[in-house]
């Protein structure tokens, strides 16, 4: 399962833990470097996000529960799907849907 994850700093980091705070989250990155796929940060914000590949949400929590940064920000977790998959299945609703309305589904050439 993939996700996508956004943190937004919203409580302003103490300065006398800092340093400590940056390389615990150095830390966590690297621990988990083989579930978080990518990790990036917002440039010019106290923000950053990354990809994240697990085989639970449950595993995901879990994962999210060690952020360092956690308590100092809001996350945002989005499950991701293949694009293809989604449109394929959009366009089996949307066809089911026009078919039932009684109108004929438009094609690309008319």
């Amino acid at each position: 399962m993939r996700y996508l994850i956004i943190s937004r700093n919203r409580h302003p980091v103490p300065p006398d833990v800092a340093a400590t705070l940056f390389d615990a989250a150095l830390a966590w990155k690297q621990k988990y470097q083989s579930k978080i796929k990518e990790i990036f940060a917002f440039a010019g914000m106290q923000a950053g996000g990354g990809i994240a590949e697990t085989q639970s949400h449950e595993e995901l929590d879990s994962i999210m529960a060690e952020f360092p940064m956690g308590p100092f920000g809001e996350t945002e977790i989005y499950p991701l799907i293949n694009v293809e998959r989604a449109w394929e299945v959009r366009k089996k609703m949307a066809k089911t849907m026009a078919t039932e309305s009684g109108r004929k589904p438009l094609t690309v050439d008319g």
